[in-house]
């Protein structure tokens, strides 16, 4: 092997590990998620599975992709997936594979609210009114200001909660 050979070899190792000590460094820092969950889980109903869009009511685990697309004509699929990203919508939707049922959308606009009436900028006390104490908490140690709120088990709601405010609500469902 000639020497020009071995010193190319050498410095892509020394470059591999430093990424690697880099990589080591950076996932070290994150924050250690502490878990609370209550002692009895929230029930949800049928009826929270509903979400008023501004445009038309949608039941996670029930519309079909031709009823999101009947009520937001104008978007687009992500790719080669199941992800419906209307234009101006502020939501973003899932859909099962085999029979194309809506699964989970993501709202991040004040326009679309739960079935029991919460929206984005709405308070974390506005939740716990609507929804019950009966939440699972997810946060970083040491973050109480900033958290998710879990109601449900495999079906669920989830608010993302900054500052006591809801910032984004996740609300999932298998289809049936």
């Amino acid at each position: 092997m000639r020497t020009s050979d071995k010193k190319e070899y050498m410095m892509v190792l020394v470059l591999l590990l430093l990424i690697l000590g880099a990589g080591l460094i950076m996932s070290s820092r994150h924050s250690e998620l502490v878990f609370k969950y209550p002692d009895h889980p929230a029930i949800l109903n049928t009826n929270d599975f509903s979400v008023n869009t501004g445009n038309g009511i949608l039941e996670i685990g029930k519309s079909s992709f031709a009823d999101v697309a009947k009520l937001y004509p104008q978007g687009r699929t992500l790719g080669m997936s199941t992800v419906y990203s209307p234009k101006n919508s502020g939501c973003l939707f899932t859909f099962s594979k085999k029979s194309n049922i809506l699964i989970t959308i993501h709202i991040n606009t004040n326009q679309t609210s739960t079935f029991r009436h919460i929206t984005l900028n709405d308070s974390f006390a506005s939740v716990v009114k609507a929804y019950g104490k009966n939440y699972a908490r997810v946060s970083q140690k040491g973050d109480t200001a900033n958290f998710d709120a879990v109601y449900g088990a495999e079906s669920s709601i989830v608010f993302q909660i900054r500052n006591n405010l809801v910032k984004k609500i996740i609300i999932q469902k298998e289809a049936k």
